[in-house]
């Protein structure tokens, strides 16, 4: 294999001349009267550049839309650009040689061969962490795309336990390539799907070392968690990949670089469009175009113009405490962060000059980001105030300061929060070393785990976890119910199966459960004429008495339904259990086995009762 160095392939009918880019984000502040228009301008910004350069196909790394259920109006101008650009006569210089059932989720056959449309400028695309499959029926918007044979959605995985990544077979003249596709996964699954070999890698049946072959995955490259292994390294990749496109993390790094783990290239091309403000993102944004024949291969980066200007600065206000006259004077500190921006806007003007394409000023207001440490007590600005006299001379008014403290490391090294002994407390570490926000399902996992007394008996911590992202992240309204119906439904498959239940161990269970809850009650109310809720004497007597009576018969537990069913909240009182028992003696008897179930399945979800 030959690098890009030193390389000069002449485009002819042998080489595959392939336009690279990930990330695009399309919909990212698409409510934002200054940057709402951004994403999709440098989408099609990419698609001119594949049309004049007369590449073969565009590759899509995942992340092409921003949120997991796109706008209309998202999807709607998506859908223009990419019919604007991608349908047309100009022939299809390559074939598929692959079976399209074997790498393609719901389509039969290949856009650019479907008789019903003229396609001039293939595209192939995988998923990313923000538009994967999600809710009713596992869609997700790539599908809807692929559906209107707009592009070809590959690289999807339905189960992550054991699978296997099957490449799709091109080849254009004597140059044969096998792609490989991997949409976005966890990254602690896949890393643990790769390190316990459930992962199998397909190879073309024959010649096998005649195909040049090329990865596209959506993961973390590095390393962000110091506990979780969240990223992929590459020595977990197989050896006889020839390329490695790597998408997901946003600094760009076009250039090919040799693996320092595996025996292959790796380019990383970075977002379009930036999504935060951070150093990663400040990076000037590129586009590549890969040209592959036989086995050599050259990479050649294209830089975007329609990006705006973005400078981010890092001001630690103990450096300049000679100038700001004292610690506490926020006038003198807000006007020397007012002198910054202005630099900053000054240096934006000069280092990126507006670009013949972008029409409009307001297209070219600058990003502008200080992040302002005032580590040692130094007075701070209102940030909503400090913005306002830079509207119409920023894109982001709003947010052009950060505020940020040091936080001492604790002696391992890492940045974990001195308030938390629980040594799985982390936080996210981004490429500055900065702390990042904690995510909600780390939260739940810590929270949650198996030394922690509210730790699960019958839902899976993990399970858990990922619906809560699908409820949060991708607007799935549905995915927590959805989880517990599932849950329960399992469980009862499990018990049904299970010989050892019987009504005897059940009962024995339940009042073995309810000396505890009645112990528990006792030591909270046993010495007070009011508990910490606030209840009377004789309301703990009458609860303590309900309790006796539960334990001296167990079939008057008040939280599962006498016809088999979880009462899903409903309580229901002794006295009804009792009547409800009383009048259908012999149908409970003839559903004993299915209320046994139910009882211990309760027994188990019951949370515990904390002092």
């Amino acid at each position: 294999m030959t690098g890009a160095a030193g390389l000069h392939i002449p485009p002819d009918e042998d080489t595959f001349r392939i336009l690279i880019a990930t990330d695009n984000h399309l919909g990212c502040n698409e409510r934002d009267p200054i940057r709402g228009d951004d994403a999709m301008r440098t989408f099609e910004e990419i698609l001119i550049i594949a049309k004049s350069s007369n590449v073969d196909f565009v590759l899509l790394g995942g992340d092409l839309f921003h949120h997991n259920k796109p706008t209309r109006q998202t999807l709607f101008n998506t859908m223009q650009i990419l019919r604007k650009h991608c349908l047309g006569d100009r022939p299809v210089a390559f074939q598929m040689l692959s079976d399209p059932a074997t790498v393609f989720h719901e389509r039969s056959c290949c856009n650019f061969e479907d008789p019903n449309i003229n396609v001039s400028l293939p595209i192939f695309a995988i998923h990313g962490n923000h538009d994967d499959p999600s809710g009713y029926g596992g869609h997700a918007a790539l599908d809807i795309l692929d559906s209107a044979s707009l592009l070809n959605y590959f690289g999807r995985v339905d189960d992550i336990s054991e699978f296997c990544v099957r490449p799709i077979l091109l080849r254009k003249g004597s140059t044969r390539l096998a792609l490989y596709g991997l949409g976005s996964i966890r990254d602690e699954r896949l890393h643990r799907a790769l390190v316990g070999k459930k992962v199998a890698w397909a190879r073309p049946n024959q010649d096998t070392n005649e195909w040049y072959n090329m990865l596209v995955l959506h993961q973390n490259r590095t390393q962000h968690s110091v506990v979780y292994k969240n990223s992929i390294p590459e020595s977990l990749l197989p050896n006889f990949l020839d390329l490695v496109v790597w998408a997901h993390e946003h600094e760009c790094r076009i250039e090919l670089e040799r693996s320092l783990q595996g025996n292959f290239l790796v380019t990383q091309p970075g977002s379009s469009a930036a999504t935060s403000l951070c150093t990663a993102e400040a990076v000037k944004k590129h586009v590549g175009i890969l040209e592959v024949r036989g086995s050599d291969v050259r990479l050649q980066p294209i830089p975007l113009t329609t990006p705006r200007p973005f400078i981010i600065e890092d001001v630690v206000l103990s450096e300049y405490a000679a100038d700001l006259g004292g610690r506490t004077d926020s006038a003198a500190v807000q006007a020397f962060l007012r002198e910054r921006v202005h630099k900053c806007i000054r240096r934006a003007e000069i280092e990126s000059p507006r670009p013949p394409a972008i029409t409009h000023s307001s297209q070219w207001l600058p990003l502008i980001r200080l992040r302002v440490d005032v580590t040692g007590g130094y007075a701070t600005v209102n940030v909503q105030q400090f913005g306002q006299e830079f509207v119409d001379k920023v894109a982001n008014p709003d947010d052009i300061i950060q505020i940020v403290r040091r936080k001492a490391a604790n002696p391992t090294g890492s940045t974990r929060s001195r308030s938390s002994a629980n040594p799985l407390v982390m936080y996210e570490i981004d490429a500055e070393g900065r702390e990042s926000r904690t995510r909600i399902e780390d939260l739940v996992r810590v929270h949650l785990q198996d030394d922690n007394r509210d730790s699960l008996g019958v839902c899976h911590e993990l399970q858990l976890c990922d619906a809560l992202v699908q409820f949060v992240d991708k607007g799935d309204n549905q995915a927590i119910e959805a989880y517990a119906i599932g849950r329960v439904q399992a469980l009862q498959k499990e018990l049904k199966r299970d010989e050892s239940v019987t009504i005897a161990n059940v009962s024995d269970q339940a009042r073995t459960r309810m000396a505890a809850y009645r112990q528990h009650v006792e030591q909270d109310n046993g010495s007070g004429a009011s508990n910490a809720n606030g209840r009377s004497p004789d309301s703990q007597a009458a609860e303590q008495a309900r309790l006796r009576a539960m334990m001296d018969d167990p079939g008057q537990s008040d939280d599962v339904d006498h016809h088999g069913d979880l009462e899903g909240g409903r309580r229901q009182s002794p006295a009804t259990a009792r009547r409800a028992a009383s009048n259908s003696t012999s149908s409970s008897q003839r559903r004993s086995t299915g209320s046994a179930i139910q009882q211990q399945l309760s027994n188990r979800s019951r949370p515990r009762v904390r002092r």
